[in-house]
């Protein structure tokens, strides 16, 4: 029992480093907004509809992104925004319905790279997409969302 151990080193390495990367992660969902969200939209049904996998996405004026972290999804109802395992922990699935979306138009022009999301319950904490993904949750929204300047 004298001797040391390696494994109990490693144990104790990855028990401090799991409960440091949960804190984190539960930390940036306070922070950036996310937490927020969840407290209006909640994902409480099953989702239907087009996803995207890896998409990024800035939140609360830039300030807080998810990089290639998230899944967007949208159908005829509303928004599907989940973030990927293992970045998932403290960011619960959200469904935003359509109705509580706007997409206000971009000052100084239509042809803008990306799109500000902009949800009733929660004004302080948009969502920036591309205007490449815009497009597509508008096409997979059937009408439901409008992004100004598109064709």
């Amino acid at each position: 029992m004298d001797r040391f151990s390696p494994y109990l080193l490693i144990l104790g390495v990855l028990v401090v480093w799991s409960g440091l990367w949960i804190t984190g992660s539960h930390a940036f969902s306070r922070l950036s907004g996310w937490a927020e969200l969840a407290k209006h939209y909640r994902q409480v049904d099953a989702f239907t509809g087009h996803r995207f996998l890896f998409q990024s996405a800035l939140i609360r004026n830039r300030l807080f992104g998810f990089r290639g972290t998230l899944i967007v999804g949208a159908n005829a109802r509303g928004l599907l925004l989940r973030v990927l395992a293992p970045f998932s922990f403290g960011h619960p699935s959200l469904f935003v319905p359509w109705e509580e979306i706007t997409c206000p138009p971009a000052k100084g022009g239509s042809l803008r790279t990306y799109i500000r999301l902009e949800f009733e319950r929660s004004r302080s904490v948009p969502l920036i997409i591309s205007r490449q993904l815009a497009l597509k949750l508008a096409e997979s929204s059937q009408g439901a969302l409008s992004v100004p300047g598109a064709i």
